[in-house]
């Protein structure tokens, strides 16, 4: 069996994903902005908690000065209201101190008892609240004042402070759940920006599947909306198309016109020579048949380079090949049957399809006794094409031989043994393979497989 394929070697195609960058870039840019959110917010809350905070120690020393000043630091303690209870509770944070100068006249319970020389001085900032370290270590904010009582002697201080974690408490829990809620907002964000990006590229993808009907041969393709930022390029890919169909079509004109002018004139020379028995002759005429050859190898490496793809049943084809075959070798009386899929399909060519068949078809009759057949399957993915007969077969060892331009197994038969070449070339150029068998009728199997046609019949 010989198998070609076409390789570049040391070719490697890097390619990315416009929804994985789009969805990379969508996810930093979001974190960026939900992160930057986060702590916006988580300052502007513990602003608010501090400035809240500051209010209410300012309300209370001025309640603690009131009080003092209208019932005396010995009926202090009875006439706080009932929320400032936690300046009694030990350890609590919530603190006050009257002074006269350095001796304290009177504390909050939290404090501790009022006893001399174990009480520790509050001080607070003066005048202004700031934070700082209570007696008892506790971070705390506050400040203190100083009022005249009007009775002539020293001024009296009076200090007040609360703890610092009553204002970082309350920002921590709140910074949390911020940070807990725009998170789940980002992630939704985050899925509902991949789902509107695939929506957004989707026109890309029907792009894609435009391009492989064109490649394919579709020429009646559904009409699509195509977006007003894709028209400049699906215009473009349209005038390209037909402008490869006209060049298409140029090429196989050229291609017909240098054939006529060439064999025509080489067909005479040869009649004259042949109608001359001389040894000159002879030799003028194999030297003819060469540049015949020649010409038909270039004329069909030409032929395949320029045509176009469209998508041929292949069981009216191997119907058109059997009628000619039928009435060509009438006088044999060789049946061809035709074995074919239905619904299979050529992707190529539809001169191609019906050469490579016609060739194979028209050398299994000559060498068939009574039977050809024409087979086409559908196999793992492959399109397969076989022509059987029940002639004498093919030996193993002439199995590449007769693939081989020019390669004859009888010179006593027709031809120049181009056929089986040229059907080797054509295999060859659409990606497939050919293989010499032993036929199911006892005779030669000549196979040709292309692994990409069923697929791409499907575009």
């Amino acid at each position: 069996m010989i198998h070609y394929q076409t390789l570049v070697p040391g070719s490697t195609r890097r390619s990315y994903s416009l929804s994985a960058r789009l969805a990379l870039i969508t996810a930093i840019w979001s974190a960026i902005v939900l992160l930057a959110t986060c702590l916006i917010l988580a300052g502007l809350f513990r602003q608010h908690a501090e400035d809240s905070f500051d209010a209410e120690l300012r309300a209370k020393l001025i309640h603690l000065i009131g009080t003092m000043t209208a019932n005396g630091p010995e009926k202090l303690h009875h006439t706080m209201p009932a929320e400032q209870t936690l300046f009694d509770q030990p350890l609590s944070g919530w603190v006050w101190q009257i002074r006269r100068g350095d001796t304290i006249i009177a504390q909050s319970g939290s404090l501790g008892p009022p006893v001399e020389g174990v009480m520790e001085p509050l001080n607070a900032p003066d005048g202004h609240l700031a934070d700082f370290v209570a007696p008892d270590g506790t971070p705390s904010r506050g400040l203190s004042r100083a009022v005249l009582l009007g009775d002539g002697s020293a001024p009296l201080t009076f200090a007040l402070a609360g703890p610092r974690t009553s204002i970082d408490g309350n920002p921590l829990g709140f910074s949390t759940i911020v940070f807990v809620t725009l998170g789940l907002f980002g992630a939704a964000m985050f899925l509902g920006n991949l789902s509107l990006s695939r929506i957004a590229l989707a026109p890309l993808d029907a792009l894609k599947e435009r391009v492989g009907e064109m490649r394919s041969g579709k020429q009646h393709a559904p009409e699509r909306h195509w977006p007003r930022e894709m028209l400049p390029v699906v215009d473009e890919l349209e005038d390209l198309n037909a402008h490869v169909d006209a060049m298409i079509e140029q090429y196989r004109n050229e291609a017909s016109d240098l054939a006529h002018a060439l064999k025509t004139p080489l067909a005479i020379i040869g009649q004259i020579a042949e109608a001359t028995s001389t040894h000159q002759s002879g030799q003028l005429t194999e030297q003819i048949r060469k540049i015949t050859r020649i010409i038909d190898w270039h004329l069909t490496r030409r032929r395949l380079s320029v045509r176009r793809r469209v998508r041929v049943d292949v069981s009216e084809v191997a119907e058109d090949v059997r009628f000619a075959m039928s009435r060509l070798f009438k006088s044999r009386r060789v049946g061809i049957e035709l074995d074919v899929d239905p619904g299979a399909h050529f992707v190529g060519s539809e001169e191609d399809l019906h050469e490579m068949l016609g060739n194979l078809v028209d050398n299994a009759c000559k060498w068939a006794q009574c039977n050809v057949r024409i087979g086409c399957a559908v196999r793992d993915g492959a399109l397969c094409l076989r022509v059987a007969d029940d002639g004498p077969g093919i030996p193993e060892s002439a199995k590449t031989e007769v693939l081989m331009r020019g390669a004859r197994m009888d010179d006593a038969s027709p031809g120049h043994g181009m056929g089986l070449a040229i059907v080797r070339d054509t295999v060859r150029h659409y990606g497939g393979t050919i293989a010499v068998r032993v036929s199911e009728l006892g005779g030669a199997c000549i196979e040709l497989t292309f692994p990409h046609m069923v697929r791409s019949a499907q575009i």
